[in-house]
């Protein structure tokens, strides 16, 4: 893994010789591309101290930060250099004009994998994020925490405790809780009155699956995402969801798009997440949708810009004409604007539906499809 700091400096209290080569294993240019299109919320994870500040002398197999409660390490307690290491990362993308406003240290602590990583529960996060938090105010920086990305919803929940303990709970300090679908998806609101962000999930086994949105519920399917994605909104409350990967040359469906050599092949996975996140914009809030058939599942998110963003997804073998009701709306044009994505269609526009003045409109929604519809 590429590093700022890749040579101990002998001790924990040693002056650190960080370097920075502009490039950040590709990660700096890509940052840069994203905030010239408009990117809002960048969230840098580290997933890793550098090996020797670990008690396994390794960035990769797990290891602990040495210092946290329950791991010593004969070089010394290293929980204030990895804190200062973070910050000087994130000065050096600020200083070349990105900025960072979220961090996070850990990735999946509950799994000791081959690559880069940190095992933790949560009193042992807890020790560090008071550090960081400290860290962060001494230096006068405005960035967040999140913690901790737990492998599933399940280990992320199993870490509160922790971080809620003793009469400085770390929880007060953090500005997001954060947590993975992989061993446990996210069906329910984790323990915590601060914000949620489902950051990491994907079909990492399933054969590429580019042109399906449904076809016998397979894993990385269209429709299968949709239902990930709104599930996690409504029934986990979080306020974030982010697929791993954006792009890559694989044969899985761990990317939202493939890049098979100079084609650029969007899936169905990218369409279904593009019908949330097109529509429900940053800013926005989820407010109460209901739905009285059982195969048909929405949800709503109310605009900073006053539009409302409803997406219904009809996971029968049949079509539904339906009645929608947009109660207590104040609407600028009266119109609903429809947007369909299934196995033809990739975020199609539909003719505009006109809105009647007790705020409903009738419409059909097709089988096994995904439509939002964009009230204005």
């Amino acid at each position: 893994m590429n590093s700022i700091e890749p040579f101990s400096p002998g001790s924990p209290y040693a002056k650190p010789n960080y370097t920075w080569d502009g490039y950040d294993s590709g990660q700096f240019p890509l940052a840069q591309k994203a905030r010239a299109r408009g990117l809002q919320t960048l969230y840098g994870n580290a997933w890793s101290a550098p090996g020797y500040m670990k008690t396994n002398d390794d960035e990769n197999n797990g290891g602990y930060l040495c210092g946290v409660t329950g791991e010593t390490c004969a070089s010394g307690d290293w929980k204030q250099a990895y804190a200062d290491y973070l910050i000087q990362w994130v000065r050096f993308y600020e200083e070349n004009g990105v900025k960072v406003n979220n961090l996070g240290f850990l990735n999946e602590p509950q799994f000791a994998a081959t690559y880069a990583g940190m095992l933790s529960n949560g009193t042992q996060a807890a020790d560090f994020i008071r550090v960081l938090a400290k860290t962060i105010k001494r230096e006068r920086m405005d960035l967040a925490i999140n913690c901790c990305d737990g492998i599933g919803w399940d280990e992320q929940e199993a870490m509160m405790a922790g971080l809620q303990a003793g009469p400085d709970p770390a929880e007060a300090y953090l500005d997001v809780v954060t947590g993975h679908g992989y061993s446990s998806a996210p069906t329910y609101p984790l323990s915590t009155t601060r914000k949620t962000w489902l950051t990491e999930w994907a079909d990492l086994d399933g054969d590429y699956t580019p042109h399906i949105f449904y076809d016998v519920n397979g894993p990385g399917e269209g429709m299968v995402w949709a239902r990930n994605v709104q599930i996690a909104f409504v029934n986990a409350n979080v306020s974030g969801f982010l697929y791993w990967i954006g792009a890559e040359n694989s044969t899985t469906n761990s990317g939202l798009i493939n890049l098979l050599g100079n084609e650029i092949v969007p899936s169905k996975r990218f369409w279904s997440m593009a019908q949330f996140s097109k529509f429900a914009r940053p800013g926005s809030r989820r407010v109460e949708a209901s739905s009285s058939a059982d195969l048909l599942y929405v949800s709503s998110f109310f605009n900073t810009d006053g539009k409302i963003a409803t997406q219904v997804i009809n996971n029968d073998t049949t079509a539904y004409d339906v009645s929608l009701v947009l109660d207590g709306c104040q609407l600028h044009e009266k119109r609903v604007v429809p947007y369909i994505t299934d196995n033809e269609n990739d975020l199609t526009e539909l003719a505009p539906v006109a809105l009647a003045n007790d705020g409903t409109f009738r419409t059909t929604v097709p089988a096994r499809s995904l439509v939002t519809f964009l009230a204005i």
